[in-house]
């Protein structure tokens, strides 16, 4: 059964929506939350209200939770990435990465910058799958600009987004899709191309 609250604190307010539960749990914190001061509580089908003067509340804008957003959760923290290792450097048959980057010119933007190494790892070095730590020992060992604080939710926007990747869910690698390997080498020419 779903259950709705707004609180009024001051001259904005918060609602929230979702099951009993969680209205429940979210009520209980903000009122445990707030300064103590007077606090008037009233029920109108299954909305409670809570009255209170704040100058610290009363200049901030309406905000809404949903129980999707919160899921009576703490945020997850981002995993940290070890650094995992590969063979950048040249080859008989092929470029060092820091000169294959040169060549293909991704520019700074993390995608583009990303498609590029996994390229290099899958066509150039011929593994089948790539890792987010050997994207992290690339950024790192090249001392690459921008590096992405959030490189495994870039590579799934990627892979949902333009159909570059796809992640073996067994391992948790990534392999190039034939998206990423045409955008690679079709779209993104050598430098001295026309």
């Amino acid at each position: 059964m779903n259950a709705k609250a707004k609180l009024v604190l001051g001259s904005s307010s918060i609602e929230i929506e979702g099951s009993e539960e969680f209205v429940e749990r979210n009520l209980s914190w903000f009122k445990t939350s707030v300064p103590s001061e007077p606090i008037h509580l009233g029920s109108n089908d299954n909305q409670e209200v809570l009255s209170k003067q704040s100058t610290a509340t009363a200049n901030k804008a309406p905000k809404k939770l949903s129980e999707a957003s919160q899921g009576g959760q703490k945020p997850k923290k981002t995993k940290l990435i070890q650094a995992e290792r590969f063979d950048i450097y040249k080859g008989t048959d092929r470029p060092s990465l820091e000169d294959f980057l040169v060549q293909k010119q991704p520019g700074e933007a993390a995608g583009n910058r990303i498609v590029v190494i996994a390229y290099y790892i899958i066509e150039l070095l011929k593994v089948s799958t790539f890792t987010e730590g050997n994207i992290e020992y690339a950024y790192k060992t090249l001392n690459l600009k921008n590096r992405p604080t959030h490189l495994r939710q870039i590579i799934i926007n990627l892979k949902n987004e333009r159909d570059w990747f796809e992640q073996d869910e067994a391992s948790g690698t990534w392999r190039l899709t034939r998206s990423g390997e045409i955008f690679v080498s079709e779209k993104l020419p050598l430098k001295n191309e026309p």
